[in-house]
This record gives structure tokens, sequence and C-alpha cells, in this order.
């Protein structure tokens, strides 16, 4: 039996309830949504979306499957990532020379001999550029035309480029800001993919054409 006296007693200290984990990892979530919204960051990833930033980063690899498209051969898919990776940083490197000596070889040999000498290094660029991201699937031979035609077109470009686009960009960059180089640049790249289009294409039919006359000669 209790004591009389032990109703009075006071109860004991209760032990301080923890707050369940759960809700708690709620409220950082929240707070941390609450910090994003309207930040930076919020802008950035919302831009990229909009831009379908990993479709728009493949895109440049469609140069390889133009190449494929133009020769019959089929794509390779992930086995030519590195291929590809490898083409860009030879990019990178012959542009850079192409920046260094051109100054150089206009002082040498004049406005005609370094367009004959930039002529030549597209030309062996594009032809490589072919037998290298087709993986050697194409002969040397068929390549020689498009690469060719493909050098030409890349010259026309390039004359049409200083006379265009550093005027429109600089009055785009005025009238409409930001957004106006953008345009501009945009429309510069897809002139450079007309240019591998066409001059593949173009070179592929004259290819085939000579084939042929060659397989009619008695």
């Amino acid at each position: 039996m209790t004591s009389p006296d032990s109703a009075d007693e006071p109860p004991p200290a209760r032990q301080e309830v923890r707050r369940p984990l759960r809700p708690r990892v709620r409220a950082a979530a929240g707070a941390a949504r609450d910090r994003f919204e309207g930040s930076s960051a919020q802008v950035f990833l919302r831009q990229l979306g909009a831009l379908s930033f990993i479709d728009s980063t493949l895109l440049f690899g469609a140069l390889q499957v133009i190449y494929e498209r133009v020769f019959g051969q089929p794509h390779r898919g992930w086995k030519d990532v590195l291929r590809f990776a490898t083409w860009a940083a030879v990019l990178f490197g012959f542009l850079v020379v192409d920046s260094v000596i051109s100054d150089r070889v206009h002082a040498v040999a004049g406005p005609v001999g370094q367009g004959l000498v930039t002529y030549v290094g597209v030309t062996v660029f594009f032809w490589w550029t072919m037998y290298f991201l087709l993986a050697g699937r194409v002969s040397w031979r068929r390549l020689v035309r498009p690469a060719v035609l493909t050098a030409l077109l890349w010259i026309g470009l390039e004359l049409f480029s200083t006379v265009y686009f550093s005027s429109s960009i600089i009055d785009d960059s005025r009238l409409y800001g930001t957004i106006g180089v953008v345009f501009s640049l945009m429309v510069w790249f897809i002139a450079i993919g007309a240019v591998v289009v066409l001059g593949a294409a173009a070179g592929a039919t004259w290819d085939q054409r000579k084939a042929r006359s060659g397989d009619t000669r008695p």
C-alpha cells in the first residue's frame, strides 16, 4: 500500500523530449528552398534548362554524325567520345597556331600568300578531321574533294565574316545589348554548320561522279 504522503510528492522530473528528426529535416529543407528561390543559382539553372544545356552541348558532336551520314557509315555512339574530345583539343591547337603565325605570314608573303597558306592549312585540317572522326572507315582518297570544297567554303566564310559579322556584332550590341551579340554569334555558328554540311555533301557528290565516270570508261 502506498503511504498517504505519496500523493503529495512532486512528480519526477521529465526527461527533455527531443524533437523528432523528420520535422527538423523538413524545416532545414524548407529554409534551403527559401534561400534558393530567386537566387543567382536558381536563375543560372533556369537558363540552362531553357537552353536545353545537355542537348546543346551534344550538338557539338553533330560534326561527326554529319560525316557518317554523308559517307554512309553507321554511328558508333559512345565509342567515339574520346575520339571527339581529341579532335576538339587538336582544333584548339590549330586555332592557336593559326592566330600566332597569321601576322608573320602576312608580313612575309603578303595577303595573297597568307590566303594560300591558310587555305592549304584548312584543307589539311578538314581532310584529317573527316578521316579521324570517321575512324578510318573512309579512305583518304575519297576525302580529298570534300576537304578541298569545305576549305574553300571556309575561306569564303572568313572573308564574309570580316565584312559582315564584325560590324554586325557592334551594331547589335549597341541596339539590343548582350542578346544582340548572342544572336550574331548564333548566326555565325549556323554558317559554320552550313559550311561543314555543304562542303562534305558537295565533295562526296563530286567524288561519286568521278568514280562513275571512271567506271564507264572503256
